[in-house]
């Protein structure tokens, strides 16, 4: 990471300028001699011991890390007490204690590291005004620099918790998009289940009830259960394969709208007819596919509810891109201001499979009735011919 980077060219700097300044130090006493055997050990000594702390410090835990800072400290102090030249080791000291000393703590320490070498320089010095500027000038660059580091790995890592974060809440975003498009697909398809094969099995059991009825003969009843169990795996089909509904296959929205109406009146005796109004080319399919689903659904419950002896489907289109369907049916009606129980098994699944599958193109739903006087259901669907 680019945070990793940097420490690490801070780390090579600071040992580069340690190296440097003992090596400074160390010439200037050879030349004022003042390089004396134990003082060769002192430099010898605190070589090796920052080089140990270089080299394996990273996997020192915090308070082996500070008893190595102290150590290098004494060793610097008895060097300095040799030769004043040893001084300026005072700036890489002060880096390495603001990393090691949080806080005030660590500013402390640099402000005792620095008048440790101002008290050594000062007794010597031509001039005592750059004995104490040189070194305090020296303590606050070491401090502002660690310390701005600091604040720029900090914001570094906050950037890096916030990316994951981030990161996270994306990944749970797409994983809540992918349910949400799982529970649009499960509930599309339960209402294609529910306009075909839920209505054509709903069709054969009310076949076979109202044959046991009028004591119709059985090649007539198993005729008409062929012929519903035929259009049934037709659309059971179109379903599995996300197509659009046999029946609009070859033929426009009106004829197919034809074809249940006849199925029906064949299999009730209803009076069953189709007013169209309008030119119907252009129609988009999922306008079209809309529109049966709902003819299917209100035909489905005027077979199973209704008693009706007379159902009119409307199909209008008007020349402004809108097709109004009308299914209107003179049964026995219902409290339309209750939520009927209609659908297989009284679920109340159909009008609601209606209203949803017309509102997901931008459509509206209405429908009208009262006990005795029938039912409407309205429907109207826009396309945007007149756009």
């Amino acid at each position: 990471m680019a945070h990793d980077r940097s420490a690490i060219a801070l780390a090579a700097a600071q040992h580069a300028l340690f190296v440097v300044l003992l090596a400074i130090g160390a010439a200037q006493a050879t030349e004022q001699a003042r390089w004396t055997p134990w003082a060769a050990a002192a430099a010898v000594a605190l070589a090796a011991w920052y080089l140990l702390g270089a080299v394996r410090g990273r996997r020192w835990s915090r308070p082996r890390g500070l008893a190595w800072l102290a150590g290098l400290a004494a060793l610097w102090v008895v060097l300095l007490a040799g030769s004043p030249t040893f001084a300026w080791l005072v700036f890489p000291l002060a880096l390495l204690t603001m990393h090691l000393v949080r806080g005030w703590a660590g500013i402390a320490a640099v402000a005792a590291l620095t008048a440790a070498a101002i008290l050594r320089l000062l007794p010597e010095a031509s001039s005592p005004e750059g004995a104490v500027v040189g070194p305090v000038i020296g303590a606050l660059v070491a401090i502002g620099v660690v310390r701005g580091f600091q604040d720029v790995l900090a914001e570094s890592r906050e950037r890096g918790r916030l990316l994951a974060e981030l990161e996270a809440a994306q990944a749970e975003l797409a994983a809540l998009q992918h349910e949400a498009g799982a529970a649009a697909e499960r509930q599309r398809l339960a209402r294609d289940i529910h306009d075909t094969l839920a209505q054509g099995y709903s069709s054969i059991v009310l076949l076979a009830r109202a044959a046991r009825a009028r004591g119709t003969s059985e090649d007539d009843l198993l005729a008409q259960i062929e012929e519903t169990a035929s259009a049934n795996l037709l659309q059971a089909r179109g379903v599995v394969r996300a197509l659009a509904p046999a029946e609009l296959e070859g033929a426009p929205l009106p004829a197919a709208i034809r074809r249940l109406l006849d199925t029906l009146a064949d299999q009730t005796g209803l009076d069953a007819d189709l007013a169209v109004s309008g030119d119907p080319a252009g129609t988009p399919t999922a306008v079209e596919v809309a529109a049966l689903r709902l003819v299917q659904g209100a035909l489905a419950n005027v077979r199973a509810h209704a008693e009706a002896s007379r159902v009119v489907v409307s199909l209008t289109y008007d020349p402004a891109g809108e097709l109004l369907v009308d299914v209107v049916d003179d049964g026995r009606g219902f409290d339309a201001a209750r939520e009927p129980t209609v659908g297989p098994g009284g679920s109340g699944f159909g009008l609601r499979a209606m209203r949803e599958r017309i509102a997901e193109i931008g459509g509206t739903l209405t429908v009208e009735s009262a006990p005795g006087d029938g039912t409407a259901v309205a429907a109207t669907i826009p396309f945007g011919r007149g756009a």
